[in-house]
Formats: C-alpha cells, structure tokens, sequence
C-alpha cells in the first residue's frame, strides 16, 4: 500500500517521515475555503472540509491501493478563525491580536484507503489544542516576522520555531498544532495500517524545536 501525504507542507512532511517507513507528498492543489471573514465557530466544519477536498482529489487521480491522508490546520481566536497572512504587516497584525491571550488550534484529518480508485474505508477526525501566549513586546513580534516570514502558516506563526519566550502554556497537542494530531492518529488508525508504522516509534512526547 502507497501512503500519500496530500500536502507539500514541510512539517506535516517532517511528521509522517517518523511515521512512516516510506510515504510519498503530493500537493492536492484543490482551492480551499476562504478563512476570511468567517465566524469562529464555524472554524471546525471548514477545517474538515479543506481536508476533505484535500484526500478526495489525490483520491481521483491514485489507482493503487493507496493511504491518502488530508490535513487542514486552523488557528481560531475569540474574534476570528485565523488562516495564512496575506503579507508582514497582516502577520504582525495576527501576532499582536493573540499577545497575551489563549487560542485554539484546531487540525481536522482525512484519510481515505482506496484501491482501483474504490473506498475500503475513512477515518475523520479532529485535535484541539489551546495555546496561550505571553504578551509579547511589539519588537519580539516583528522580530520574529522578519527572520522567519510566516506568510505561509495559519495564525502567522510555527510553533516548532516561535521563541519559547512567547508560550506560556500548552493545552493538548503540540503535534496538532504543528499540523498533523499525531496521538489521535494513534489511537485510532487501523491495525491493518501498523506493518507501514516506522519500528521503534519516534517518540512523539519530545517536544521537537529543530
């Protein structure tokens, strides 16, 4: 069985990579759900449907009998859902609103096995985990902006990079927020899947800072 990553994402690459013992990423270049303007609370139904739109259309394309595992990763503050900044100043605008508050990051996955283009089965699910940032001064936030230019993360920031000064606490996940649930996955992923699981297992209670 192929396992496909239905992303080009280099954390969610570096996740499955101590998974799986081999794994191949395509990007499903699907168009995902505007974040814009959306009402939190309707963070967790667009977080599935991008993820879905994600393992579905890497599924109409695989013949082989094949793992596609979607993601979708939302930062959601108690005014907004929080996607990609379009440009540095909306990124340290998003950095500024979360200083000194608790936000949620929420990650819905989607995995569809399929074989000659026919579902064996699906599994959606989802991780929550809140996160409270310090408050944090304003040349700490463009700092942080102008080295790692996070135009390309939800909530404008990688949790495996930010300064640990910025966190004052983790509830839940960490592997959630960095993009892939990977305790959830665990527990409820088929035991058919197991023989494609990396021997021994990567431990996943390190916090991993590369």
């Amino acid at each position: 069985m192929d396992i496909i990553l239905a992303s080009c994402s280099e954390r969610r690459k570096y996740i499955c990579s101590k998974i799986f013992n081999e794994f191949k990423s395509i990007n499903s270049n699907t168009t995902e759900i505007s974040l814009k303007n959306k009402n939190p609370n309707q963070a967790i139904r667009i977080s599935l449907a991008n993820a879905q739109k994600k393992s579905e259309s890497i599924a109409l394309i695989t013949p082989n009998h094949s793992l596609i595992i979607g993601c979708d990763t939302v930062i959601v503050s108690k005014k907004a859902i929080l996607g990609k900044p379009s440009d540095m100043d909306e990124a340290v605008e998003m950095l500024s609103d979360l200083s000194g508050t608790t936000h949620e990051a929420i990650t819905y996955v989607s995995i569809i096995e399929t074989c000659n283009f026919e579902i064996i089965q699906k599994l959606y699910f989802y991780d929550l985990t809140k996160i409270t940032f310090r408050f944090l001064p304003q040349s700490a936030i463009t700092n942080y902006v102008s080295i790692f230019k996070p135009t390309d993360k939800a909530g404008a920031y990688g949790i495996q990079e930010v300064p640990k000064e910025f966190i004052k606490e983790i509830s839940g996940s960490f592997w959630n927020v960095m993009g892939f649930p990977v305790e959830k996955f665990f527990s409820l992923a088929d035991k058919s899947w197991n023989k494609y699981f990396k021997e021994p297992y990567y431990d996943f209670n390190i916090i991993d800072r590369r």
